[in-house]
């Protein structure tokens, strides 16, 4: 499901975010290992397709209490 999220949020920043315009924001999930490569394709994806890429960085700061209720 996350991939279909991800897919969708990048179809939509290449089709809005042009020109000076940065109306789509993806989030970012910093705490997963495959981000630090991740980020660095969309990077270059932005650069070659010529749109802006909007960033939210996502650290996890409630990574132990979400899992912890996730248990309860």
């Amino acid at each position: 499901m996350q991939a279909a999220i991800q897919s969708f949020g990048q179809q939509m920043t290449q089709l809005f975010n042009i020109g000076d315009k940065h109306i789509i924001m993806n989030g970012f999930q910093c705490y997963l290992k495959r981000m630090t490569q991740t980020l660095q394709n969309e990077v270059a994806s932005s650069k070659a397709l010529g749109f802006n890429l909007g960033v939210k960085l996502i650290r996890g700061a409630y990574m132990l209490e979400e899992r912890a209720l996730a248990v309860e």
